[in-house]
């Protein structure tokens, strides 16, 4: 069994990779493609220019999409398992994740004052146990 920091740092991972690393199979389709579109047509270029972005994200380790969403996880443990930790180190994780550029704020917690938050807000992510 892994401690909770072991955990945390597994986390972050896991979520850098989901918000930097379009899969291989869908950066080929998105080349395909561009490549069937007629040359200097919009579609060409829009998509020569996702495929690009999803390159560069990979690789400065960066979101690759404006908008990271809500993340949501689901976890498949053993009856009795304890989940308020799991979720403790989900919450921590995503902290560190957003900190460490992976995710971005999406939210502003006081609107008329115009701040983000410096982490997650909560509630959020979504955890789902099973």
């Amino acid at each position: 069994m892994m401690d909770s920091e072991q955990l945390v740092n597994r986390l972050v991972d896991l979520i850098r990779q989901a918000s930097t690393t379009l899969p291989q199979d869908i950066r080929n389709a998105l080349r395909s493609s561009a490549e069937k579109s007629p040359a200097g047509s919009s579609a060409r270029t829009i998509l020569a220019t996702i495929e690009e972005n999803a390159a560069l994200a990979q690789t400065r380790c960066v979101p690759a999409c404006q908008d990271t969403g809500t993340p949501a996880f689901w976890f498949d443990l053993p009856d009795g398992t304890p989940t308020l930790p799991i979720r403790d180190a989900v919450r921590e994780a995503m902290n560190r994740a957003t900190q460490a550029g992976y995710l971005r704020l999406n939210v502003i917690l006081v609107p008329e004052e115009r701040q983000e938050p410096h982490n997650y807000a909560p509630g959020s992510p979504v955890v789902h146990f099973r």
